[in-house]
């Protein structure tokens, strides 16, 4: 038989047991400035979980992660996609400032709108480099005047000239690390990890995804 991946699962995490069956997209500013945001419908909640998404390098447009921005959203999430980084050649130390000014941008105008981002429940999701910025940001979220993440899934973190300090990251954040386990990225994983000395290990959950090439 032809090698197939399995189904979705119909409950529990990563099911398709969705609240909301539409997802509404907007779009706003330009540049290194421009930003997402994209909220549950049908039906409408008066508010929901806020999920800010940090892109990995040159993703500029967030088609790449449609699937799992569609997917976070109809479980009843809000996400917020900052752009951060307007070309391959813009550089990278201004990253998390653009970012922070998008996204403090975004929840004014949540709070403007019909549905309330619920900022007790914040949480980062970053690729790559965007993972670098999350731990960046949750690092530095006082400087940058933003709520501080309840939660970080940092996805394949990877960009070494931005890798920063996270000994302030919060004791009560949960946080996710997972990687390919055929990618040479341990450096910043450990920086990430072990650097992060207020998040208590029950905190931290390191996973390693082994590739399958099967088929």
């Amino acid at each position: 038989p032809v090698p197939s991946q399995p189904s979705q699962p119909t409950h529990g995490p990563g099911s398709s047991e969705y609240t909301h069956a539409r997802v509404r997209v907007s779009k706003y500013g330009t540049g290194a400035k421009q930003y997402w945001t994209f909220t549950p419908d049908d039906p409408k909640p008066e508010q929901a979980p806020l999920v800010v998404f940090m892109h990995g390098w040159a993703s500029f447009e967030p088609d790449t992660y449609g699937a799992w921005i569609k997917h976070l959203v109809r479980r009843g999430n809000i996400v917020i996609y900052p752009r951060y980084q307007e070309s391959v050649r813009s550089v990278p130390k201004e990253f998390a400032d653009n970012a922070a000014t998008t996204i403090r941008e975004a929840i004014a105008r949540l709070h403007a709108g019909d549905i309330q981002p619920d900022l007790e429940k914040l949480a980062f999701v970053g690729h790559s480099m965007g993972a670098i910025l999350s731990a960046n940001i949750a690092q530095n979220a006082d400087r940058f005047n933003l709520p501080t993440p309840r939660a970080l899934f940092l996805a394949e973190p990877s960009f070494e000239p931005i890798v920063g300090i996270y000994d302030r990251i919060p004791a009560a954040t949960l946080m996710v690390v997972a990687v390919g386990a055929d990618a040479k990225r341990d450096s910043s994983v450990r920086k990430i990890l072990q650097g992060s000395t207020l998040v208590p290990p029950e905190n931290k959950n390191y996973v390693a995804l082994p590739s399958d090439l099967h088929g």
